[in-house]
């Protein structure tokens, strides 16, 4: 792994070496380090490495900040990692996602291909831990455009795991089920923005922002469904003229709807929350995240609680991606919207690059 700010940090093992310390003695020192520290660590030798990727399910509980791929400054077509705590990019060799349509979900990364391949593999494993699914074909033809994905668990870690998908262009609604590998078309009449998991069931927001409920499981002969109405559109909520998109969020182990506001260009201009009560079908607005902040973009909404050990991370913002690939912006529109007074700062230094087939991606941290 290098960094392009600095040399690649060099151990020259010797006998008695670095090399040669025992597997235990690594792996005590690897799971005190975050994920930039990490990745350099990993690269010392074959045997740190291997020690890494054995391990790699461990890691993923304890690393506490979320990844930024991006791509490469050097060479566009070569995604990396952007450390906010160090502020550097580190080149991240992941051929899986070369050419390719990339988003994010609990941590995995989800591929589309020109022949509208889909897979999903887990970055920290390098590639090892891998699920093909088969190609998703609305009305019988392919439909590479998937805008979102949300996972119900971990793919390799429960039988019962399902995922649920969105549309790019028509934005409608598809479930892969792992035990039949296959998909289902549902709410097939509806436009709808943003999805998430929530406790035990799909939530899905459309362009009004009323919120649908969908099982994980549909049965019977006819499974497509149009979803339960569980929340109608909040009042107060930002008029369509001046959406950009709405965002599901899980908070406080409550559900966020966020909606993001733009000016001419696609430009954002600001965000308002709402914290929804499920039970009662209660909307309230919400001025401030608190000690929490939001990360909005091509993955699957979430937040975490910002500490000082979280270092490069603000409290109370929205770390935001632009996922309108199709406006010709180039996922230029993205920034950190500071809850406290609206000001949005940038996100990135001017000079990175950007892949218009696949925008900045936030990966979860603490997934699985």
């Amino acid at each position: 792994m290098e960094r392009t700010d600095q040399k690649k940090l060099c151990f020259h093992g010797t006998a008695g070496g670095w090399s040669d310390l025992p597997s235990p003695l690594i792996e005590l020192i690897a799971y005190r380090l975050p994920l930039d520290d990490l990745i350099d660590f990993s690269e010392t030798c074959s045997h740190w490495r291997n020690v890494v990727v054995r391990l790699q399910g461990g890691f993923q509980r304890r690393i506490s900040l979320p990844w930024l791929m991006i791509a490469n400054p050097t060479r566009p077509n070569s995604p990396g990692f952007f450390s906010l705590r160090r502020q550097s990019f580190y080149e991240f060799p992941l051929r899986e996602v070369r050419r390719k349509r990339c988003l994010s979900s609990r941590g995995w990364i989800m591929t589309i291909g020109g022949n509208g391949n889909v897979r999903l593999f887990n970055p920290l494993s390098r590639g090892r831990a891998r699920v093909k699914l088969s190609a998703l074909k609305p009305d019988g033809y392919i439909n590479v455009d998937i805008g979102k994905f949300a996972l119900s668990a971990c793919p390799l870690s429960s039988a019962e795991s399902d995922m649920m998908v969105l549309g790019d262009i028509d934005r409608r609604l598809a479930l892969w089920n792992y035990q039949d590998r296959a998909w289902t078309m549902v709410s097939p009449h509806r436009i709808y923005m943003d999805l998430i998991y929530h406790k035990g069931r799909f939530l899905a927001v459309d362009a009004t922002g009323t919120i649908r409920a969908f099982p994980v499981k549909l049965d019977g002969p006819n499974p497509a469904t149009d979803g339960r109405v569980v929340a109608w559109r909040p009042p107060g909520l930002v008029k369509l003229e001046y959406l950009k998109k709405h965002y599901l969020v899980e908070c406080w182990g409550s559900l966020l709807v966020l909606s993001q506001e733009w000016r001419q260009g696609f430009v954002t201009s600001g965000f308002q929350a709402f914290l929804l009560d499920l039970e009662a079908s209660t909307w309230t607005k919400i001025n401030s995240l608190g000690d929490r902040s939001l990360f909005l973009g091509l993955n699957s909404s979430f937040s975490m609680e910002v500490s000082d050990r979280h270092g490069g991370i603000e409290p109370n913002c929205i770390y935001f991606t632009d996922d309108c690939t199709y406006n010709g912006t180039g996922g230029k529109d993205m920034g950190i919207y500071h809850m406290a007074d609206g000001r949005i700062d940038p996100l990135l230094f001017d000079a990175m690059p950007h892949r218009p087939d696949s925008t900045p991606l936030w990966i979860e941290p603490n997934a699985g």
